[in-house]
């Protein structure tokens, strides 16, 4: 049985940008020259990014967790990957996990954890 949370995400939901990185390659066309990956175009989205609660904040299977990461709350069928980057009001955060509800209630919540300006976790 599904509950319904979709006056909950109607009420708080608020842009964000989902941005994934492509993989470095072998450019055979030009001597096999290795070519770099990078920031994939900036995806739109919408979610319900909160703080983390005192439950949280202690050591989790993703790792430990401060007062400066979040938690983002995404209705099915939308979905994050692991490492990828979500840009929330020009602060970036990776995704480190998630906690699948899909059954009890069509959304995951995900684990973010602040970067410092380069993309590297703080």
């Amino acid at each position: 049985m599904k509950f319904d949370f979709s006056g909950v995400f109607a009420t708080y939901n608020r842009p964000f940008q989902r941005i994934t990185f492509a993989e470095g390659y072998r450019d055979y066309g030009n001597g096999g020259q290795w070519v770099e990956g990078g920031e994939n175009p900036p995806i739109e989205s919408q979610g319900i990014i909160m703080p983390l609660g005192n439950d949280d904040l202690t050591f989790d299977t993703s790792g430990t967790y401060t007062v400066e990461d979040r938690k983002l709350f995404l209705q099915e069928p939308e979905t994050l990957d692991k490492d990828d980057l979500v840009r929330v009001d020009g602060d970036d955060f990776h995704v480190t996990g998630d906690k699948a509800w899909q059954q009890y209630g069509g959304f995951n919540v995900y684990l973010l954890k602040r970067s410092d300006a380069g993309g590297e976790s703080a």
